[in-house]
């Protein structure tokens, strides 16, 4: 993917997800330190770029089921089958990781903050849903 808008989109994701491991520490009736949430914001950021190549697999193949065995071309509904699980998923590992039993709506939020960090790139391309690796 060749866009000027790579980079600071990647600094966008790091900075939210380091943000929202801070929130989670906030709704934690003993805080640990500050740099505790930087580390599994870096964590989350790491998971997402690993899990990239197992992303793109799948929302390819998603999307050549979809087009063929339903007759529906949808990058819309191709995201949300494939981005959203992955994504309660990575969320859900930080979140043991970091708070042990992490709240539900913590990883929901970690979820929507996810897809809203992609909204920027997905914009600088025309508002095309490009699915794959990038998107982690």
């Amino acid at each position: 993917m060749e866009s000027p808008w790579l980079l600071p989109y990647l600094a966008v994701k790091l900075v939210v997800y380091v943000a929202w491991c801070r929130v989670g520490y906030a709704w934690l009736p003993e805080r640990p330190r500050a740099e505790h949430a930087a580390a599994f914001g870096v964590l989350r950021f790491a998971i997402g770029a690993m899990v990239g190549t197992g992303i793109w697999v799948g929302s390819t193949v998603v999307w050549v089921f979809l087009a063929r065995e339903l007759g529906v071309e949808s990058e819309v509904l191709t995201y949300v089958l494939v981005y959203v699980p992955v994504r309660m998923l990575e969320w859900g590992i930080v979140g043991v990781l970091a708070y042990g039993r992490p709240p539900r709506g913590w990883i929901v939020g970690g979820v929507v903050v996810s897809v809203l960090a992609d909204v920027p790139m997905v914009w600088s391309l025309g508002w095309h849903l490009p699915l794959g690796r990038f998107l982690c």
